[in-house]
């Protein structure tokens, strides 16, 4: 099931409908259900179909997002809905007994889909909604069911292919500091002095940052094999190629809008490394 091609079923669920839907709708489709995927708190537990009249991603009884032919868009979010215009908010009847019940975000015109897709907010809520269904016991996820509409579990398709996207991504920046350490401190300076400080960003099952492989290189070797925030050695030797194990951590993360450069990193043991995001 790890072949299912998701993205092709959606482009011709929309040329089937293409009386009725725009035809520049099918990237907007598809980047829509990409989030729902990415900000689902269990892959495992949800279920995702393409129908008739309506493409969903559902996890039991509730719908987590769904684009249906003749009642629009639909998202399920958390209490601290966004304000966004043209998006209406409804309670999520089946929930309101419970401890924490959620919301439908809605809208009539598939118009509002790239403008739901560029909002941050919108994602945040609807990530928080995913993990109550589950941790509240909203809703189980009813499989025998899923199975018998023809649904495929997110895990089985998703997961799989984006882990084996993450893990190319990884093992190529790997041989770009093997290279980077194999140039002169001169050189990589200066490809220092004309490279981006603000990384680029890749969609794998989350977001993450491209990170340059110069400043990975130069921080390794400024540390020279010492942990710079405990001053150990590293506690072991990369079997691969010799070279003392450290990791290179953001002082300013990432995330949080620090800058991929060597003035803002340093290089950690592993267990400076988890004090350093959990301590």
């Amino acid at each position: 099931m790890n072949d299912y091609q998701w993205e092709k079923e959606v482009k011709e669920w929309l040329f089937k409908h293409k009386k009725n839907l725009k035809s520049d709708l099918e990237q907007d489709f598809i980047t829509f259900f990409e989030y729902a995927f990415i900000n689902t708190y269990d892959p495992e537990q949800a279920w995702f179909g393409i129908h008739r009249e309506v493409i969903s991603l559902v996890l039991g009884g509730i719908f987590l997002a769904a684009v249906h032919l003749r009642e629009g868009i639909w998202l399920l979010v958390d209490q601290d809905q966004p304000e966004v215009y043209g998006l209406e908010y409804q309670p999520v009847k089946s929930t309101l007994k419970y401890e924490a019940p959620l919301i439908w975000a809605y809208a009539d015109s598939f118009d509002i889909v790239s403008i739901i897709i560029e909002n941050s907010d919108i994602w945040k809520s609807y990530a928080k909604a995913s993990e109550k269904i589950l941790n509240y016991g909203i809703s189980s996820p009813r499989d025998s069911i899923q199975k018998s509409r023809l649904k495929k579990r997110l895990s089985d398709f998703w997961i799989a292919n984006s882990s084996k996207e993450k893990n190319g991504y990884l093992q190529a920046l790997e041989e770009k500091v093997r290279r980077s350490q194999l140039i002169s401190k001169v050189e990589r300076s200066e490809r220092l002095k004309k490279a981006h400080k603000t990384p680029e960003t890749i969609q794998i099952t989350q977001i993450v940052f491209k990170r340059n492989a110069d400043v990975i290189a130069e921080v390794l070797d400024r540390a020279n094999g010492i942990c710079e925030a405990c001053r150990s050695p590293a506690p072991f030797i990369r079997a691969s190629d010799g070279t003392p194990y450290l990791e290179v951590h953001h002082k300013k993360l990432l995330a949080e809008g620090g800058d991929d450069t060597v003035d803002n990193a340093i290089a950690v043991c592993p267990n400076c490394h988890r004090k350093a995001h959990y301590g």
